[in-house]
Protein backbone atom coordinates (compact mmCIF):
# COMPACT_ATOMS: atom_id res chain seq x y z
CA UNK A 1 0.00 0.00 0.00
CA UNK A 2 0.98 3.61 -0.91
CA UNK A 3 1.95 5.83 2.51
CA UNK A 4 0.56 9.50 1.70
CA UNK A 5 0.94 12.75 3.57
CA UNK A 6 -2.00 15.00 3.71
CA UNK A 7 -0.76 18.55 3.88
CA UNK A 8 -3.75 21.31 4.46
CA UNK A 9 -4.26 24.93 6.11
CA UNK A 10 -6.76 24.36 9.02
CA UNK A 11 -7.82 28.03 8.36
CA UNK A 12 -8.17 27.81 4.61
CA UNK A 13 -10.35 23.82 3.85
CA UNK A 14 -10.04 21.88 7.14
CA UNK A 15 -13.65 20.15 5.67
CA UNK A 16 -12.30 19.36 2.48
CA UNK A 17 -9.16 17.79 3.87
CA UNK A 18 -11.09 15.45 5.86
CA UNK A 19 -13.50 14.24 3.26
CA UNK A 20 -10.29 13.76 1.20
CA UNK A 21 -8.77 11.52 3.97
CA UNK A 22 -11.86 9.48 4.20
CA UNK A 23 -11.46 8.86 0.88
CA UNK A 24 -8.04 7.74 0.92
CA UNK A 25 -8.61 5.59 4.34
CA UNK A 26 -11.45 3.97 2.45
CA UNK A 27 -9.26 2.84 -0.58
CA UNK A 28 -5.90 2.58 0.45
CA UNK A 29 -6.65 1.61 4.59
CA UNK A 30 -5.79 3.70 7.39
CA UNK A 31 -2.28 2.98 8.15
CA UNK A 32 -1.53 4.42 5.01
CA UNK A 33 -2.95 8.12 5.10
CA UNK A 34 -0.86 10.37 7.68
CA UNK A 35 -3.08 13.79 8.95
CA UNK A 36 -1.66 15.39 11.53
CA UNK A 37 -4.97 15.68 13.56
CA UNK A 38 -5.60 12.02 12.85
CA UNK A 39 -2.10 10.53 13.57
CA UNK A 40 -0.26 13.00 15.93
CA UNK A 41 -0.53 11.64 19.51
CA UNK A 42 -0.67 13.66 23.16
CA UNK A 43 3.25 14.89 23.90
CA UNK A 44 4.40 14.00 19.94
CA UNK A 45 7.03 16.58 18.76
CA UNK A 46 4.86 18.11 15.78
CA UNK A 47 7.91 19.28 13.51
CA UNK A 48 9.85 16.30 14.07
CA UNK A 49 6.83 13.80 13.63
CA UNK A 50 6.48 15.85 10.01
CA UNK A 51 9.74 15.18 8.72
CA UNK A 52 10.14 11.54 10.41
CA UNK A 53 6.76 10.87 8.41
CA UNK A 54 8.01 12.41 5.20
CA UNK A 55 10.85 10.77 5.02
CA UNK A 56 8.96 7.56 4.55
CA UNK A 57 5.56 8.51 2.29
CA UNK A 58 5.42 7.78 -1.35
CA UNK A 59 4.00 11.61 -2.30
CA UNK A 60 2.40 14.53 -0.91
CA UNK A 61 -0.81 15.73 -1.31
CA UNK A 62 -0.94 19.54 -0.78
CA UNK A 63 -5.01 20.60 0.10
CA UNK A 64 -5.09 24.45 -1.71
CA UNK A 65 -8.21 26.16 -0.86
CA UNK A 66 -9.10 30.03 -1.53
CA UNK A 67 -7.55 31.33 1.95
CA UNK A 68 -4.22 29.09 1.50
CA UNK A 69 -2.21 31.95 0.24
CA UNK A 70 -3.81 34.92 2.26
CA UNK A 71 -3.94 33.16 5.61
CA UNK A 72 -2.06 35.57 8.27
CA UNK A 73 -1.27 35.57 11.82
CA UNK A 74 -2.26 38.25 14.81
CA UNK A 75 -0.07 40.58 13.63
CA UNK A 76 -1.53 40.82 10.34
CA UNK A 77 1.66 38.47 8.39
CA UNK A 78 2.01 36.34 5.70
CA UNK A 79 1.68 32.50 7.74
CA UNK A 80 3.65 31.34 4.11
CA UNK A 81 5.98 34.15 4.89
CA UNK A 82 7.30 32.91 8.34
CA UNK A 83 10.33 29.91 7.75
CA UNK A 84 8.46 28.26 11.13
CA UNK A 85 4.48 27.95 9.55
CA UNK A 86 4.13 24.08 9.65
CA UNK A 87 2.28 24.61 5.71
CA UNK A 88 5.79 25.72 4.58
CA UNK A 89 7.76 23.15 6.75
CA UNK A 90 5.87 20.46 4.57
CA UNK A 91 5.93 21.39 1.37
CA UNK A 92 10.03 22.99 1.78
CA UNK A 93 10.91 19.26 2.91
CA UNK A 94 8.87 17.16 0.34
CA UNK A 95 10.31 19.35 -2.62
CA UNK A 96 13.93 19.07 -0.35
CA UNK A 97 13.61 15.45 -0.49
CA UNK A 98 12.10 15.05 -3.95
CA UNK A 99 8.70 14.02 -2.47
CA UNK A 100 6.08 13.22 -5.01
CA UNK A 101 4.30 16.32 -4.66
CA UNK A 102 0.69 16.74 -5.89
CA UNK A 103 -1.42 19.74 -5.22
CA UNK A 104 -4.90 19.73 -4.64
CA UNK A 105 -7.47 22.43 -5.62
CA UNK A 106 -10.64 22.69 -3.74
CA UNK A 107 -13.42 25.03 -3.53
CA UNK A 108 -12.45 26.42 -7.32
CA UNK A 109 -8.80 27.53 -5.52
CA UNK A 110 -6.12 27.98 -8.36
CA UNK A 111 -2.45 27.08 -8.07
CA UNK A 112 -0.30 30.18 -6.71
CA UNK A 113 2.24 31.74 -8.93
CA UNK A 114 5.66 31.75 -8.36
CA UNK A 115 6.13 35.46 -7.22
CA UNK A 116 3.80 34.70 -4.88
CA UNK A 117 5.27 31.85 -3.17
CA UNK A 118 8.28 32.32 -0.72
CA UNK A 119 11.99 31.20 -2.56
CA UNK A 120 12.16 27.75 -1.53
CA UNK A 121 8.35 27.07 -2.53
CA UNK A 122 8.60 28.70 -5.65
CA UNK A 123 9.18 25.47 -7.55
CA UNK A 124 5.54 23.79 -6.18
CA UNK A 125 4.32 26.34 -8.34
CA UNK A 126 5.24 23.98 -11.48
CA UNK A 127 3.94 21.06 -10.12
CA UNK A 128 0.86 19.17 -12.37
CA UNK A 129 -2.22 19.95 -10.43
CA UNK A 130 -5.48 17.65 -9.59
CA UNK A 131 -9.22 19.87 -9.02
CA UNK A 132 -11.93 18.19 -6.68
CA UNK A 133 -15.07 19.65 -7.11
CA UNK A 134 -18.45 19.21 -5.07
CA UNK A 135 -20.34 18.49 -8.68
CA UNK A 136 -17.86 15.52 -9.60
CA UNK A 137 -16.38 14.35 -6.22
CA UNK A 138 -16.64 10.86 -6.79
CA UNK A 139 -15.13 11.44 -10.42
CA UNK A 140 -12.11 13.16 -9.26
CA UNK A 141 -11.36 10.95 -6.22
CA UNK A 142 -11.36 7.84 -8.64
CA UNK A 143 -9.01 9.50 -10.53
CA UNK A 144 -7.09 10.96 -7.74
CA UNK A 145 -6.71 7.12 -6.33
CA UNK A 146 -5.54 6.17 -9.87
CA UNK A 147 -2.81 8.55 -10.23
CA UNK A 148 -1.46 7.14 -6.58
CA UNK A 149 -1.67 3.78 -7.99
CA UNK A 150 0.49 4.72 -11.01
CA UNK A 151 2.93 6.30 -8.86
CA UNK A 152 3.46 3.61 -6.32
CA UNK A 153 3.41 0.70 -8.83
CA UNK A 154 6.16 2.64 -10.77
CA UNK A 155 8.18 2.82 -7.74
CA UNK A 156 7.54 -0.72 -7.00
CA UNK A 157 8.72 -1.54 -10.34
CA UNK A 158 12.02 0.69 -9.96
CA UNK A 159 12.16 -1.10 -6.31
CA UNK A 160 12.11 -4.91 -7.62
CA UNK A 161 14.62 -4.40 -10.26
CA UNK A 162 17.10 -2.85 -8.35
CA UNK A 163 16.15 -5.74 -6.07
CA UNK A 164 16.73 -8.16 -8.80
CA UNK A 165 20.01 -6.31 -10.14
CA UNK A 166 21.32 -6.82 -6.19
CA UNK A 167 20.31 -10.18 -6.26
CA UNK A 168 21.73 -11.16 -9.49
CA UNK A 169 25.09 -9.67 -8.48
CA UNK A 170 24.85 -11.54 -5.11
CA UNK A 171 24.45 -14.86 -6.93
CA UNK A 172 27.16 -13.81 -8.88
CA UNK A 173 29.53 -13.78 -6.23
CA UNK A 174 28.49 -16.59 -4.62
CA UNK A 175 29.45 -18.58 -7.77
CA UNK A 176 32.88 -17.02 -7.51
CA UNK A 177 33.34 -18.13 -4.25
CA UNK A 178 32.30 -21.81 -4.70
CA UNK A 179 34.49 -21.88 -7.97
CA UNK A 180 37.35 -20.33 -5.58
CA UNK A 181 36.63 -23.04 -2.95
CA UNK A 182 36.79 -25.97 -5.54
CA UNK A 183 39.64 -25.22 -6.86
CA UNK A 184 41.52 -23.76 -3.65
CA UNK A 185 40.07 -25.14 -0.91
CA UNK A 186 40.80 -28.81 -1.02
CA UNK A 187 44.74 -28.03 -2.25
CA UNK A 188 47.25 -27.87 0.49
CA UNK A 189 49.58 -25.02 0.41
CA UNK A 190 53.61 -25.68 -0.74
CA UNK A 191 55.97 -24.83 2.40
CA UNK A 192 57.92 -21.96 1.60
CA UNK A 193 61.31 -22.99 0.93
CA UNK A 194 64.02 -23.14 3.17
CA UNK A 195 66.29 -20.58 2.25
CA UNK A 196 69.61 -22.83 2.32
CA UNK A 197 67.91 -25.73 0.18
CA UNK A 198 65.75 -23.39 -2.14
CA UNK A 199 66.46 -24.12 -5.96
CA UNK A 200 68.45 -21.48 -7.59
CA UNK A 201 65.73 -21.26 -10.42
CA UNK A 202 64.84 -17.36 -10.75
CA UNK A 203 62.06 -16.02 -12.54
CA UNK A 204 60.54 -19.21 -13.03
CA UNK A 205 56.59 -19.50 -12.27
CA UNK A 206 54.70 -21.29 -9.68
CA UNK A 207 52.54 -24.23 -11.35
CA UNK A 208 48.55 -23.61 -10.76
CA UNK A 209 46.89 -26.12 -8.62
CA UNK A 210 44.84 -28.26 -10.53
CA UNK A 211 41.48 -30.20 -9.61
CA UNK A 212 41.75 -33.47 -8.71
CA UNK A 213 39.93 -36.45 -10.49
CA UNK A 214 37.35 -36.47 -7.75
CA UNK A 215 37.30 -32.88 -7.49
CA UNK A 216 35.03 -32.34 -11.26
CA UNK A 217 32.01 -29.64 -10.86
CA UNK A 218 28.96 -31.51 -10.58
CA UNK A 219 26.41 -31.35 -14.04
CA UNK A 220 22.50 -30.78 -14.73
CA UNK A 221 21.19 -34.24 -14.60
CA UNK A 222 19.70 -34.98 -18.49
CA UNK A 223 16.16 -35.34 -19.27
CA UNK A 224 17.04 -38.91 -19.74
CA UNK A 225 18.51 -39.31 -16.36
CA UNK A 226 15.38 -38.05 -14.64
CA UNK A 227 12.77 -40.02 -16.35
CA UNK A 228 14.66 -42.72 -16.87
CA UNK A 229 13.55 -42.73 -20.76
CA UNK A 230 15.27 -42.27 -24.37
CA UNK A 231 14.17 -39.20 -25.92
CA UNK A 232 13.43 -40.44 -29.85
CA UNK A 233 15.63 -40.54 -32.57
CA UNK A 234 15.87 -37.01 -33.99
CA UNK A 235 13.61 -35.47 -31.34
CA UNK A 236 13.87 -31.99 -30.81
CA UNK A 237 14.82 -30.64 -27.64
CA UNK A 238 11.97 -27.83 -26.03
CA UNK A 239 12.41 -25.91 -23.38
CA UNK A 240 9.96 -26.74 -20.60
CA UNK A 241 7.52 -23.89 -19.77
CA UNK A 242 4.93 -23.91 -17.23
CA UNK A 243 1.30 -23.75 -17.88
CA UNK A 244 -0.74 -20.30 -17.50
CA UNK A 245 -2.42 -19.57 -14.26
CA UNK A 246 -5.48 -19.62 -15.59
CA UNK A 247 -7.43 -18.26 -12.35
CA UNK A 248 -4.83 -15.29 -12.46
CA UNK A 249 -5.81 -14.49 -16.11
CA UNK A 250 -9.45 -14.48 -15.03
CA UNK A 251 -8.68 -12.19 -12.09
CA UNK A 252 -6.74 -9.56 -14.13
CA UNK A 253 -9.67 -9.38 -16.80
CA UNK A 254 -12.20 -9.27 -13.80
CA UNK A 255 -10.43 -6.22 -12.48
CA UNK A 256 -9.97 -4.91 -15.92
CA UNK A 257 -13.52 -4.83 -16.57
CA UNK A 258 -14.29 -3.30 -13.43
CA UNK A 259 -12.29 -0.50 -14.36
CA UNK A 260 -13.97 -0.02 -16.97
CA UNK A 261 -16.84 0.04 -15.85
CA UNK A 262 -16.36 2.60 -13.22
CA UNK A 263 -15.06 4.73 -16.09
CA UNK A 264 -18.42 4.56 -17.85
CA UNK A 265 -19.99 5.04 -14.68
CA UNK A 266 -18.43 8.39 -13.93
CA UNK A 267 -18.89 9.40 -17.34
CA UNK A 268 -22.49 8.87 -17.43
CA UNK A 269 -22.62 10.58 -14.07
CA UNK A 270 -21.53 13.64 -15.06
CA UNK A 271 -23.75 14.11 -18.46
CA UNK A 272 -26.81 13.27 -17.01
CA UNK A 273 -27.41 9.63 -18.05
CA UNK A 274 -28.26 8.34 -14.76
CA UNK A 275 -29.56 4.84 -15.99
CA UNK A 276 -26.57 4.07 -17.87
CA UNK A 277 -24.52 4.97 -14.26
CA UNK A 278 -26.81 2.98 -12.29
CA UNK A 279 -26.12 -0.09 -14.71
CA UNK A 280 -22.86 0.29 -14.55
CA UNK A 281 -22.53 0.53 -11.07
CA UNK A 282 -24.83 -2.71 -10.78
CA UNK A 283 -22.61 -4.42 -13.03
CA UNK A 284 -18.87 -3.66 -11.81
CA UNK A 285 -20.51 -4.28 -7.66
CA UNK A 286 -21.63 -7.71 -9.11
CA UNK A 287 -17.96 -8.14 -10.08
CA UNK A 288 -16.31 -6.54 -7.14
CA UNK A 289 -18.81 -5.52 -4.28
CA UNK A 290 -16.83 -3.85 -2.58
CA UNK A 291 -15.02 -0.84 -4.49
CA UNK A 292 -15.16 2.11 -2.70
CA UNK A 293 -15.36 4.07 -6.12
CA UNK A 294 -18.52 2.64 -7.59
CA UNK A 295 -20.24 2.87 -3.74
CA UNK A 296 -19.47 6.32 -3.73
CA UNK A 297 -20.67 6.46 -7.66
CA UNK A 298 -23.40 4.73 -6.31
CA UNK A 299 -24.55 7.28 -2.73
CA UNK A 300 -24.18 9.98 -5.44
CA UNK A 301 -27.12 8.35 -7.40
CA UNK A 302 -28.83 7.41 -4.63
CA UNK A 303 -28.88 11.54 -3.28
CA UNK A 304 -29.63 12.64 -6.84
CA UNK A 305 -32.77 10.32 -6.31
CA UNK A 306 -34.02 11.76 -3.14
CA UNK A 307 -33.56 14.98 -4.72
CA UNK A 308 -35.22 14.48 -7.48
CA UNK A 309 -38.57 12.90 -4.94
CA UNK A 310 -38.38 16.09 -3.61
CA UNK A 311 -38.46 18.37 -6.72
CA UNK A 312 -41.39 16.55 -7.97
CA UNK A 313 -43.62 16.31 -4.68
CA UNK A 314 -43.06 19.91 -4.51
CA UNK A 315 -44.46 20.15 -7.72
CA UNK A 316 -47.57 18.33 -7.29
CA UNK A 317 -48.26 20.26 -4.26
CA UNK A 318 -47.59 23.79 -6.39
CA UNK A 319 -50.11 22.26 -9.08
CA UNK A 320 -52.47 21.71 -6.66
CA UNK A 321 -52.40 18.17 -6.43
CA UNK A 322 -53.24 17.82 -3.06
CA UNK A 323 -56.90 18.50 -3.66
CA UNK A 324 -59.35 15.21 -3.81
CA UNK A 325 -56.71 13.65 -6.56
CA UNK A 326 -56.47 9.96 -6.83
CA UNK A 327 -52.73 10.12 -8.56
CA UNK A 328 -51.49 12.38 -5.35
CA UNK A 329 -52.48 9.71 -3.32
CA UNK A 330 -51.13 6.96 -4.95
CA UNK A 331 -48.06 8.86 -5.09
CA UNK A 332 -48.20 9.64 -1.26
CA UNK A 333 -48.21 6.18 -0.99
CA UNK A 334 -45.35 4.46 -3.35
CA UNK A 335 -43.34 7.44 -1.43
CA UNK A 336 -43.80 5.48 1.82
CA UNK A 337 -43.31 2.16 0.30
CA UNK A 338 -40.10 3.65 -0.42
CA UNK A 339 -38.81 4.95 2.51
CA UNK A 340 -39.69 2.45 4.82
CA UNK A 341 -37.64 -0.18 2.86
CA UNK A 342 -34.70 1.43 2.17
CA UNK A 343 -32.80 0.64 4.90
CA UNK A 344 -33.72 -3.30 4.39
CA UNK A 345 -33.20 -3.35 0.31
CA UNK A 346 -30.09 -2.61 -1.71
CA UNK A 347 -28.99 0.91 -2.53
CA UNK A 348 -29.25 0.04 -6.17
CA UNK A 349 -32.54 -1.34 -5.85
CA UNK A 350 -33.88 1.84 -3.97
CA UNK A 351 -32.64 3.97 -6.06
CA UNK A 352 -35.11 2.91 -9.32
CA UNK A 353 -38.06 3.46 -6.34
CA UNK A 354 -37.56 6.69 -5.86
CA UNK A 355 -37.52 7.33 -9.46
CA UNK A 356 -41.14 5.62 -9.56
CA UNK A 357 -42.01 7.43 -6.77
CA UNK A 358 -41.05 10.99 -8.57
CA UNK A 359 -42.68 9.95 -11.17
CA UNK A 360 -46.01 9.41 -9.75
CA UNK A 361 -45.99 12.64 -8.46
CA UNK A 362 -44.84 14.55 -11.89
CA UNK A 363 -47.89 12.46 -12.89
CA UNK A 364 -50.30 13.93 -10.12
CA UNK A 365 -48.81 17.49 -10.88
CA UNK A 366 -50.07 16.86 -14.42
CA UNK A 367 -53.52 16.08 -13.83
CA UNK A 368 -53.54 18.67 -11.61
CA UNK A 369 -53.15 20.93 -14.55
CA UNK A 370 -55.34 19.39 -16.53
CA UNK A 371 -57.77 19.29 -14.38
CA UNK A 372 -57.37 23.24 -13.39
CA UNK A 373 -57.88 23.95 -17.13
CA UNK A 374 -60.94 22.09 -17.70
CA UNK A 375 -62.01 23.98 -14.76
CA UNK A 376 -61.15 27.20 -16.46
CA UNK A 377 -62.63 25.93 -19.62
CA UNK A 378 -65.97 24.83 -18.29
CA UNK A 379 -66.38 28.87 -16.53
CA UNK A 380 -65.56 30.47 -19.96
CA UNK A 381 -68.13 28.17 -21.64
CA UNK A 382 -70.78 28.51 -19.29
CA UNK A 383 -70.30 32.24 -18.74
CA UNK A 384 -70.66 32.89 -22.29
CA UNK A 385 -74.29 30.59 -22.36
CA UNK A 386 -75.93 31.61 -19.13
CA UNK A 387 -77.03 35.63 -19.13
CA UNK A 388 -80.24 35.61 -16.81
CA UNK A 389 -79.14 35.94 -13.37
CA UNK A 390 -81.04 31.76 -11.86
CA UNK A 391 -78.07 30.62 -14.99
CA UNK A 392 -75.74 32.39 -13.66
CA UNK A 393 -76.44 31.53 -10.17
CA UNK A 394 -76.44 27.85 -11.23
CA UNK A 395 -73.49 28.45 -13.08
CA UNK A 396 -71.65 30.17 -9.74
CA UNK A 397 -72.53 27.30 -7.74
CA UNK A 398 -71.16 24.67 -9.99
CA UNK A 399 -68.29 26.65 -10.90
CA UNK A 400 -67.53 27.27 -6.71
CA UNK A 401 -66.56 23.93 -5.64
CA UNK A 402 -64.22 23.74 -9.07
CA UNK A 403 -62.44 26.78 -8.01
CA UNK A 404 -61.34 25.56 -5.01
CA UNK A 405 -58.61 23.04 -7.19
CA UNK A 406 -56.54 26.63 -8.50
CA UNK A 407 -53.73 26.95 -5.99
CA UNK A 408 -53.58 30.69 -4.78
CA UNK A 409 -50.60 31.68 -6.90
CA UNK A 410 -49.77 34.73 -3.95
CA UNK A 411 -49.47 32.06 -1.15
CA UNK A 412 -47.45 29.48 -3.21
CA UNK A 413 -45.19 32.17 -4.03
CA UNK A 414 -44.93 33.59 -0.15
CA UNK A 415 -44.30 30.09 0.85
CA UNK A 416 -41.76 29.10 -1.77
CA UNK A 417 -39.73 32.51 -0.59
CA UNK A 418 -40.03 31.19 3.06
CA UNK A 419 -38.54 27.99 2.49
CA UNK A 420 -35.92 29.12 0.75
CA UNK A 421 -35.46 31.71 3.68
CA UNK A 422 -35.66 28.98 5.94
CA UNK A 423 -33.00 26.81 4.32
CA UNK A 424 -30.80 30.23 4.22
CA UNK A 425 -30.78 30.30 7.54
CA UNK A 426 -29.97 26.74 8.23
CA UNK A 427 -26.91 27.27 5.71
CA UNK A 428 -26.13 30.27 8.10
CA UNK A 429 -26.13 28.29 11.43
CA UNK A 430 -23.68 25.50 9.58
CA UNK A 431 -21.37 28.40 8.30
CA UNK A 432 -21.17 29.22 12.03
CA UNK A 433 -20.08 26.44 13.27
CA UNK A 434 -17.14 26.08 10.67
CA UNK A 435 -16.04 29.50 11.84
CA UNK A 436 -16.36 28.96 15.21
CA UNK A 437 -17.68 31.96 15.28
CA UNK A 438 -20.34 32.57 18.40
CA UNK A 439 -21.12 35.56 17.21
CA UNK A 440 -22.54 34.31 13.76
CA UNK A 441 -24.61 31.20 15.71
CA UNK A 442 -26.24 34.03 18.18
CA UNK A 443 -27.40 35.74 14.92
CA UNK A 444 -29.70 33.00 13.57
CA UNK A 445 -30.43 31.51 17.04
CA UNK A 446 -30.27 33.82 19.44
CA UNK A 447 -31.10 31.51 22.68
CA UNK A 448 -28.56 28.87 21.93
CA UNK A 449 -27.23 27.49 24.84
CA UNK A 450 -23.95 29.11 26.44
CA UNK A 451 -22.56 26.33 27.39
CA UNK A 452 -22.88 24.90 23.80
CA UNK A 453 -20.93 27.62 22.08
CA UNK A 454 -18.34 27.70 25.19
CA UNK A 455 -17.02 24.39 23.34
CA UNK A 456 -15.81 26.49 20.40
CA UNK A 457 -12.82 27.55 22.36
CA UNK A 458 -11.71 23.21 22.08
CA UNK A 459 -11.74 22.55 18.43
CA UNK A 460 -9.73 23.27 15.76
CA UNK A 461 -12.29 22.62 13.14
CA UNK A 462 -16.60 21.89 13.03
CA UNK A 463 -17.34 20.83 10.25
CA UNK A 464 -21.39 20.52 9.85
CA UNK A 465 -23.49 20.16 6.63
CA UNK A 466 -27.72 20.10 7.33
CA UNK A 467 -28.90 16.96 5.26
CA UNK A 468 -32.52 16.10 3.45
CA UNK A 469 -34.39 18.99 5.26
CA UNK A 470 -38.43 18.70 4.75
CA UNK A 471 -40.05 21.78 5.97
CA UNK A 472 -43.46 22.28 7.76
CA UNK A 473 -45.06 25.49 7.70
CA UNK A 474 -47.46 26.60 10.59
CA UNK A 475 -48.86 30.31 10.47
CA UNK A 476 -45.15 32.16 11.09
CA UNK A 477 -43.77 29.04 12.46
CA UNK A 478 -41.60 25.96 11.08
CA UNK A 479 -40.45 22.82 11.86
CA UNK A 480 -37.37 21.15 10.06
CA UNK A 481 -36.92 17.50 10.43
CA UNK A 482 -33.07 16.65 8.95
CA UNK A 483 -30.25 14.65 9.64
CA UNK A 484 -26.75 16.65 10.97
CA UNK A 485 -23.69 15.01 10.04
CA UNK A 486 -20.46 16.69 12.37
CA UNK A 487 -16.65 16.03 11.87
CA UNK A 488 -15.04 17.68 15.02
CA UNK A 489 -10.89 18.64 15.00
CA UNK A 490 -10.38 18.86 18.98
CA UNK A 491 -6.90 21.02 19.52
CA UNK A 492 -6.19 17.81 21.71
CA UNK A 493 -7.16 14.05 20.94
CA UNK A 494 -9.03 12.46 17.71
CA UNK A 495 -10.77 13.34 15.45
CA UNK A 496 -14.46 12.11 15.57
CA UNK A 497 -17.82 11.67 13.49
CA UNK A 498 -21.13 12.03 14.23
CA UNK A 499 -24.51 11.60 12.10
CA UNK A 500 -27.82 11.98 14.01
CA UNK A 501 -31.14 13.31 13.20
CA UNK A 502 -32.36 16.65 14.45
CA UNK A 503 -35.54 19.34 13.92
CA UNK A 504 -35.11 22.57 14.03
CA UNK A 505 -37.93 25.24 15.20
CA UNK A 506 -38.25 28.28 13.68
CA UNK A 507 -40.07 31.24 14.19
CA UNK A 508 -40.43 34.57 11.72
CA UNK A 509 -39.88 38.00 12.53
CA UNK A 510 -40.80 40.27 9.71
CA UNK A 511 -39.01 38.97 6.42
CA UNK A 512 -36.61 37.08 8.53
CA UNK A 513 -36.60 33.48 10.31
CA UNK A 514 -34.75 32.71 13.23
CA UNK A 515 -33.88 29.63 14.89
CA UNK A 516 -35.71 29.19 18.70
CA UNK A 517 -35.06 25.68 19.78
CA UNK A 518 -32.98 22.41 18.28
CA UNK A 519 -33.55 18.78 18.94
CA UNK A 520 -31.10 16.45 18.76
CA UNK A 521 -31.56 12.22 18.79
Amino acid sequence: MPTIFVSYRREDAPGYAGRLCDRLQQQFGRDSVFVDVDTLEPGDDFVEKIRERLSTCDLMLAVIGRRWLAVTDAQGNRRLEQPGDYVRLEVETALARQIVTVPVLVEGATMPRPEDLPSPLRPFAQRQAIELSDTRWAYDIARLVTHIRRITSRKRQLWKSGLVSAAGAAAALAVAVWVWFWLIADTPLNPLPSPVSAPATIGAAPALPRASADRQPPTAPTSTERTGTQPPPGAAKTKESPAPDKSAVKVSSSLARVDELTLNAQRSLQSGAIDEALSSVVEGLRLDPGNAALRQISGELLRDAQARLRRAKAGAIDAGATVSLASYSEALRVESEVISSESMAAREATIPRYWSAAQQFSNAAADAKRQLASSEARREDTGRTDNDGAAKAVTESRVAPQEAVRPDTDAAQQRAADEQAIRDTLRRYAEAYRNLSVASVKAVYPAAPSQLLSRFSQYRSYDMQILSPEITLDDGKATVACTITTRLTPKAGTVTSQRASAVFHLQKTGNSWYIVARDVQ
